[in-house]
């Protein structure tokens, strides 16, 4: 072969592989397959309509180049390495599991689909974060969590999604917040919850619901909730001493076979920006009230509550600032099916101030 022919030769090579790595920067990637089992190395994804697909393991994570760079997963093995999202999107097609081996650098918007499926952390990840404070979108998607998080990036969650606790705590940090957004509902449970402060944990408007099923709410700081609903199941526990102001005028429900217990020190504060006084509704018999060493105070809005049952243990103040009936803290609504039993424990104290009226038949 001529020296010039060499030369053809390497310059075919290298144009044929300038081509190859520029086809994988401008068109979609799909790493993996349904049918053969490949180990990733380091994989960036970028542009629109990318995927991961079957037998791929993701041993070293993945990245997104940019907030426009958009994926679908569909892959069955545990993702471990680096995980980079940079406000890209994530789209499942199945449960996403995460190993202990995950390195969180960033979050991205996640996509759980029809079927609502999950993000699984491990016990290893301890913070989540967007990575420069920016929000992040969770679209009918459950998010497992197994260690305590310092929740430090703004999550707007769409749809029908849940934060499963597993029994640990999320601190909501300085830029951390949950947001339920329009006509959107979100399951928080066994979770223990610290940081409330200002829209840290909030509805976007009154058409948005949050259901709490076995978790604790630990007042750092007085704390209003100001748009739509809270339904309360199992047993949910309001603590601290701060104060839970209650602005919303959507009613809040303590659901059958429920306790709502405000406890330490704790007030609640029932002040609705409309004149209604039954806002806090008892399903029935079931539901319970428990108020331990605390406050249930309203404005001149007044409070009435119906159904269930209030439990009223050691140190409890009723403080309204109402001058009337129609203006006070009130049990019963002159409705036999609707009286509401009132149980004082042994060596409970009662301290009321302003307006209460009992309004049961029975």
């Amino acid at each position: 072969m001529t020296m010039l022919g060499k030369e053809l030769k390497k310059f075919k090579f290298g144009f044929c592989l300038f081509v190859l790595t520029s086809f994988n920067f401008l068109f979609s990637l799909t790493i993996g397959s349904d049918l053969v089992p490949s180990r990733q190395g380091i994989v960036e994804f970028s542009g629109e309509g990318n995927k991961m697909l079957g037998f791929a393991v993701f041993e070293n994570g993945f990245s997104f180049q940019d907030s426009s760079t958009t994926c679908s997963y569909d892959a069955l093995f545990l993702v471990s390495g680096a995980v980079n999202m940079r406000h890209g999107s994530l789209f499942l097609f199945t449960d996403l599991f995460f190993d202990e081996g995950l390195n969180l650098i960033s979050l991205g918007n996640i996509y759980g689909g029809a079927d609502n499926y999950k993000v699984d952390f491990p016990t290893t990840v301890t913070a989540v974060t967007s990575g420069d404070g920016g929000s992040v979108i969770f679209d009918t998607v459950s998010t497992i969590l197994h260690s305590d998080i310092a929740w430090q990036l703004p999550v707007t969650f769409r749809g029908e999604s849940k934060i499963d606790g597993s029994g640990h705590e999320v601190s909501l940090e300085e830029n951390g917040g949950i947001l339920v957004d329009s006509g959107g509902s979100l399951t928080v449970e066994n979770l223990i919850l610290r940081g409330f402060n200002g829209n840290t944990f909030s509805c976007v408007d009154d058409t948005a619901k949050i259901f709490l099923k076995n978790c604790f709410l630990c007042l750092d700081h007085d704390f209003t909730f100001e748009n739509g609903s809270l339904l309360f199941y199992n047993n949910v526990v309001i603590s601290g001493t701060n104060q839970f102001n209650y602005t919303s005028i959507v009613t809040s429900t303590i659901e059958s076979k429920s306790t709502l217990k405000i406890t330490d020190d704790a007030i609640f504060r029932y002040a609705p920006t409309t004149n209604n006084r039954d806002l806090i509704y008892m399903t029935d018999e079931t539901s319970c009230l428990h108020l331990n060493c605390c406050t249930l105070r309203s404005t001149e809005t007044g409070l009435r509550l119906i159904n269930g049952k209030i439990f009223i243990e050691n140190n409890v103040t009723f403080s309204c600032d109402g001058g009337t009936v129609s203006e006070s803290i009130c049990f019963g609504n002159g409705i036999e099916s609707n009286d509401v039993e009132i149980v004082v424990l042994s060596g409970a104290e009662l301290n009321v101030y302003g307006g209460l009226h009992y309004d049961n038949v029975g």
